[in-house]
């Protein structure tokens, strides 16, 4: 293990505190790497730049989603979830959103992940990490 260091500077990096707020994950959209009950730490931002992970409301839904979110050369973009398991079950609250630009209003960007905080104590985690031993034990 490294120096300890100042939870925020670990969790913030260079953002001020006033500038980020913090969101539970509530969904698979990311799983395995994002767990629900995982929170996200959020830089308050109107854009992000093309592949980042940002925070976004769609057609002013009451909802907000975690979407990697991705720009094509005519000014569009399409909002993608990383999950490659639920991709493979056609998961259609999963798939990803293709909006124009002339769209763009319908998507409103709160801002972008910087830092995720895992609680290990977590169900998922715990459950993970048994499979993670069950097949391990069964490779020896």
């Amino acid at each position: 293990m490294n120096n300890k260091q100042n939870t925020d500077d670990i969790m913030l990096g260079n953002y001020r505190q006033d500038e980020c707020f913090a969101l539970e994950v509530t969904d698979y959209g990311f799983y395995p790497r994002i767990l629900p009950g995982d929170t996200v730490i959020v830089h308050r931002q109107p854009d992000v730049e093309n592949g980042e992970l940002a925070v976004v409301m769609i057609d002013s839904d009451t909802n907000t989603v975690l979407r990697r979110i991705k720009r094509d050369a005519d000014g569009g973009m399409i909002l993608t979830a990383d999950n490659p398991i639920l991709k493979m079950t056609q998961n259609k609250r999963y798939e990803p959103i293709v909006i124009s630009a002339a769209e763009r209003y319908r998507v409103h960007v709160f801002g972008k992940v910087i830092s995720l905080m895992r609680d290990m104590r977590n169900d998922a985690v715990k459950r993970d990490l048994e499979n993670a031993r069950a097949a391990d034990d069964d490779n020896k």
